[in-house]
């Protein structure tokens, strides 16, 4: 605790001795607070600030567009993905009485699509939660095998 107070102490009194040298301390004429409040109202450092805003803008408005543009990814895969547990189930029940279910997929073929499906959230292709949505919405789809 001790130890605690006094690298506080210690950071603070340096922190501070380094602002007395900055706006107290003359350096020639003038002091370091003051050479860079002439330097930064040059012509040069007014371009430099406008280059800088602009490049932050751009970046700003392309970091917006690749979030707007995985939002709308996520809610395209989200619209595929939100039948109901009770559409799935009355899906099936529909299959087994007009005799197809035997057209649903077995479940080595279910295993098999879910491990394409982690290889594609592995290649960025999916995220974890559209890939688990993905794999619940075909789960649904199987007849229940009690």
């Amino acid at each position: 605790m001790i130890t605690w107070v006094f690298r506080l102490f210690w950071a603070a009194a340096v922190i501070g001795f380094i602002v007395y040298l900055g706006f107290f301390v003359k350096l020639g004429e003038s002091t370091a607070y003051q050479h860079l409040a002439r330097i930064w109202q040059t012509e040069e450092a007014q371009d430099l600030r406008e280059e800088i805003g602009e490049a932050g803008r751009r970046v700003g408005a392309e970091i917006k567009e690749q979030i707007q543009s995985a939002r709308a990814d996520e809610d395209e895969a989200d619209d595929y993905a939100s039948a109901s547990d009770d559409d799935a189930k009355f899906l099936v029940r529909k299959l087994e009485k007009y005799g197809l279910a035997d057209e649903l997929p077995d479940r080595d073929e279910v295993d098999d699509l879910f491990k394409k499906i982690d290889q594609q959230v592995e290649d960025g292709v999916l995220t974890k939660t559209q890939a688990r949505r993905f794999k619940r919405r075909i789960s649904d789809f199987l007849p229940d095998s009690d």
